[in-house]
């Protein structure tokens, strides 16, 4: 194919693009007469979608009233019926020299389900209380870190160092998820792992 056919010249894809954007603009404005047709119109002040946002857990979030805690099945799988969420494997081996960070994430794990949202699945608001929980150990590490800099003492910035390096390797989501977790909220094994 040679250079000269109007396709590769930058003008007539120019035009296609443009021609292209129009067509997709229709489109979208039959998709959306046709929505307005079928549903009616969309009401003034209505979000279409809800955004959602990390829940901020040392916060006292708020109680439920019972019809919201009745729609919330934080669990299926009978054997896990009064035990606690796991915190994953890999969090606690990570974790084995710090078992105040695990307390932490224990706390945390428990708390979403004892407080579950009405609106956020389960298993969904459990890892963004882990989130939650590691993202503070990352700021705490880099803070202590910023302190052992500010001494000098070459001895307690390479621990820090070493901390913070601990801390954010672990707040990655590849060094954590887990089936364990997955299985406490009744979720079937996959035979691939998402990260």
């Amino acid at each position: 194919m040679s250079d000269s056919t109007p396709s590769n010249k930058p003008q007539s894809r120019l035009k296609a693009d443009g021609s292209h954007s129009q067509q997709l603009l229709r489109d979208l404005a039959l998709i959306n007469a046709r929505t307005v047709q079928q549903l009616g119109p969309l009401q003034p002040g209505v979000s279409v979608a809800t955004p959602k946002r990390k829940p901020n857990l040392p916060r006292p979030m708020q109680r439920l009233n019972q019809d919201a805690f009745m729609t919330q099945t934080n669990d299926s799988s009978p054997d896990s019926i009064g035990a606690r969420p796991p915190v994953p494997q890999g969090l606690r081996e990570s974790f084995k020299d710090y078992p105040d960070h695990i307390a932490r994430l224990e706390n945390a794990l428990q708390e979403s389900v004892d407080k579950p949202s009405p609106i956020t699945p389960p298993l969904e608001f459990a890892i963004w209380a882990i989130e939650g929980c590691l993202d503070t150990f990352v700021d705490e590490s880099r803070e202590k870190l910023r302190i052992a800099e500010q001494t000098g003492d070459q001895e307690a910035i390479a621990l820090a160092k070493s901390t913070h390096l601990l801390m954010l390797h672990s707040a990655s989501k590849g060094a954590w998820k887990e089936q364990n977790l997955m299985d406490y909220f009744g979720f079937p094994s996959s035979s691939h792992r998402h990260g």
